[in-house]
């Protein structure tokens, strides 16, 4: 009963970790694309705001649910930062309740449960992500991420609801129109419902629903900045990102939060690991007599993770100097790490380690893995240390000292005359770090 306790803790305990960290250090100020919004909170302000204004492209994606969150927030708050830090949080919890949904379909006992409740939260709320965590822009992933677990868990449910297929697209289509990534899970349903469960009249509903949903996404696409990299880095970049959440929580390499670790061997070395044991586990489903719930959404996990790295290292794997050492860029943690929980849901749901043998070993990993995992949170302090003290040294500076050093505008945004304008629209409609007197504090 103590033993089952203290995990459950241990659960609650990563994300009330992030929550102090976050508290302790995030972007208080309007930081990089960021800033961009505020001509949609202006719009909205005066009552000129328009669907177009939601929909519009930034970069490849098509982010309308997180504009429309951001929007209203700041409507409500004269948009105060803080409160959106609270509710990226709190969208994190969400995705991890959610994400119990799952795990407690696959599995079935409480013991199978309660053991595996903390590697789900410890990679949900993973500091691996860290970028997603002290920015309130990365709302659009967490979104993103929310309404993919809502996707796959939904789909896992649909084999025999039809409320819960419709709800899978639901959230496929919010997830799409969040990061443009959210258009894979319709190609991953579609594959695990092919594949896994043999439902060929599903699998054509899916290619057919994320044919309509990416067709509409496509109008008005803009072309590529910059040329695209062969098959081979592709594949390498996608290797990378897909071991680096893991390798992340093993051995934590970033040294401060705008750090690109330039590794590639060791993360490498894990994703392949990761997709090699992935492929055992779902070949060994493709066995079995009739398709399961919950490995359905475990595979459509899985598959939604692979295709997210491949179609990622297709976009960036040459996009800048880091080349294909920028999968292991913190932001792309997040949904790199499905392949992992994929591998959770479907270790939980046959119970591999509960068999007797070796059982003494595989207690004795689980508790090193445990304890490797919470020294890599700890060892993430100094990333939410270091974004502190630019917040305040930096951030609050160059907002400060604007109208006197217009160079310092380069810390906000590298466009000078879109940050003076933007910083305009602040001031004359008194939001953000404008919205009071006490919202910027320039004192030295």
């Amino acid at each position: 009963m103590a033993l089952r306790l203290g995990l459950c803790l241990l659960a609650l305990a990563f994300p009330a970790f992030i929550a102090v960290a976050m508290y302790h250090g995030s972007i208080n100020y309007p930081f990089w694309d960021h800033i961009e919004i505020t001509s949609a909170i202006v719009k909205a302000i005066n009552g000129t705001i328009s669907l177009g204004d939601f929909f519009s492209f930034h970069n490849e994606h098509r982010p309308a649910t997180y504009r429309a969150l951001v929007v209203g927030l700041a409507l409500l708050t004269s948009w105060n930062l803080q409160i959106e830090l609270v509710v990226l949080w709190l969208i994190h919890v969400a995705i991890f309740l959610v994400g119990l949904k799952g795990l407690c379909s696959a599995a079935s006992s409480q013991t199978r449960f309660i053991v595996a409740m903390p590697l789900l939260s410890a990679l949900i709320f993973s500091p691996v992500a860290h970028n997603n965590q002290w920015w309130g822009m990365m709302i659009a992933i967490a979104l993103a991420s929310l309404f993919l677990m809502g996707t796959f868990i939904s789909y896992g449910l649909s084999t025999d609801r039809r409320g819960s297929a419709l709800v899978a697209f639901a959230c496929a289509t919010l997830a799409t129109f969040s990061i443009a990534n959210g258009v894979i899970a319709f190609l991953a349903l579609a594959a695990t419902s092919l594949i896994y469960r043999r439902n060929y009249a599903q699998a054509v509903f899916w290619i057919l629903a994320g044919g309509i949903v990416f067709a509409v996404y496509l109008i008005g696409f803009p072309s590529p900045p910059h040329g695209q990299p062969n098959l081979l880095a592709t594949v390498k970049f996608a290797v990378v990102t897909l071991g680096a959440p893991l390798a992340g929580l093993i051995w934590f390499p970033y040294q401060h939060p705008f750090d690109i670790p330039l590794g590639l061997i060791f993360p490498g070395t894990i994703g392949l690991l990761l997709v090699v044991f992935w492929s055992v586990l779902v070949s060994r489903e493709q066995l079995r007599a009739s398709p399961d719930g919950p490995v359905s959404c475990a595979i459509a996990m899985g598959l939604f993770a692979i295709g997210n790295a491949l179609l990622t290292g297709y976009g960036r794997a040459t996009f800048d100097s880091f080349g294909i050492a920028a999968a292991n860029s913190s932001r792309y943690s997040t949904f790199n790490a499905y392949l992992c929980l994929s591998i959770l849901l479907l270790c939980v749901r046959r119970a591999w380690f509960e068999h007797p043998r070796y059982l003494t070993a595989k207690i004795a990993v689980y508790v090193v893995a445990l304890g490797v995992i919470v020294t890599a949170y700890w060892q993430s302090w100094r990333i939410f240390d270091s974004i502190h003290a630019f917040d305040d040294t930096v951030l609050r500076k160059a907002y400060c000292r604007f109208d006197q050093d217009k160079d310092k505008g380069g810390h906000i945004y590298p466009n000078p005359e879109h940050t003076e304008r933007m910083i305009g629209l602040m001031r004359e409609n008194k939001i953000g770090p404008y919205r009071n007197a006490s919202a910027l504090d320039c004192r030295e």
